[in-house]
């Protein structure tokens, strides 16, 4: 193999430097009021920003009123004061100022605070862009969750326990409506030991970042609390005390109804208060953990009450996370049951649960 001579490699050294300084010179440039100036691509300007992408520090987005001037090596579309927009390569000169090299139009001398707007050509202008993300985050967003367990156990003893539920949500940027149901169903040695059937709606919207307005709606029958249907209305305020990606606690506070039929006919009446707390987070991309309870305190006699809650943890079954397995504990504390019922019922549950989005 032929050595290179010193001459050649010389030869090559300036090539590449060439080559350096050539891909430095094709890009865009902003100069600002401090004397300095950037390199990099101008991606747009919108409101009283600029957004340029650098080698040395990623995207950043640069006041415009620090702007001086700036050019791009290529052609930006813009859109100018008074509506007109041209495409076209933006060049400076300290004498001349800011020139935009239109291919139709020809040249046409601008200056920064000409220009409203600028993005690359082919793509949404930042208004549009803007618009159209305004849009998406408002249009609803349903999530579908279905979910259910079975254990059994032959033998000695023979138990079965099924329950399901199925969960419907739907979100937008203010809103969010939650649809349910579940049933619980438990036999032993060929009796039936449990039968629960819940439904209701839940509808928040938000104030703000963190405080909200909600209603909740929920009926019940359970045959084993001599419950023939239980409707449970209620609305007030709740509130984010954390409210990050993977990561939310939310209290709630109102008041409704609460009206019981049994199955010996008779009827209760109340006005009934609500406190609650709705807490998750991502403790790992293994891992979830949830918390839910709600307290119902009778208005006319705080002793006679009823608290829901449910602990889980829930775990996904590969990468794309559909498919979890949920492990948690339910309980249901009433403080006055019906005669012969007891005050707390307790279940536990082991179910696979499939996420639609």
């Amino acid at each position: 193999m032929p050595r290179m001579t010193t001459h050649a490699m010389d030869r090559w050294m300036w090539l590449a430097v060439a080559a350096v300084l050539c891909a430095s010179a094709r890009a865009d440039r902003v100069w600002l009021d401090d004397g300095s100036h950037l390199v990099g691509k101008i991606e747009k300007v919108h409101g009283d920003k600029l957004t340029i992408e650098t080698a040395f520090a990623g995207t950043l987005e640069i006041d415009r009123e620090h702007v001086k001037a700036f050019a791009t090596d290529e052609p930006v579309a813009a859109q100018l004061v008074g509506g007109d927009r041209v495409v076209g390569a933006v060049s400076f000169d300290p004498g001349a100022g800011h020139t935009v090299h239109d291919e139709v139009s020809g040249d046409r001398a601008i200056s920064v605070a000409d220009v409203t707007s600028l993005w690359q050509p082919g793509g949404d202008s930042p208004e549009a862009a803007a618009a159209k993300a305004k849009l998406e985050e408002a249009r609803p967003k349903w999530a579908i969750r279905l979910e259910g367990g079975l254990t059994g156990e032959e033998g000695n003893t023979r138990r079965l326990n099924v329950n399901g539920r199925v969960k419907a949500k739907m979100t937008t940027n203010k809103h969010r409506l939650l649809l349910h149901a579940m049933g619980r169903f438990a036999q032993e040695e060929g009796i039936d030991t449990a039968q629960e059937i819940i439904g209701g709606a839940g509808w928040e919207m938000d104030l703000n970042r963190r405080p909200f307005w909600f209603a909740n709606i929920e009926l019940e029958n359970d045959r084993f609390e001599d419950l023939e249907l239980r409707t449970t209305g209620t609305a007030g305020m709740g509130y984010f005390l954390i409210r990050d990606p993977g990561h939310e606690l939310k209290l709630r506070a109102g008041g409704g109804f609460q009206r019981d039929r049994f199955r010996d006919g008779s009827t209760q009446c109340e006005v009934v208060a609500e406190g609650g707390i709705d807490y998750f987070k991502e403790i790992a991309e293994w891992l979830r953990v949830t918390h839910e309870s709600t307290y119902y305190p009778s208005l006319e006699d705080v002793g006679d009450y009823r608290i829901v809650m449910e602990n889980a943890a829930e775990i996904p079954l590969g990468k794309k996370k559909a498919w979890k397995i949920k492990l948690g504990v339910r309980n249901q504390y009433v403080a006055r049951p019906q005669p012969d019922v007891k005050r707390l019922d307790t279940y536990y549950f082991l179910n696979l649960a499939w996420d639609i989005e």
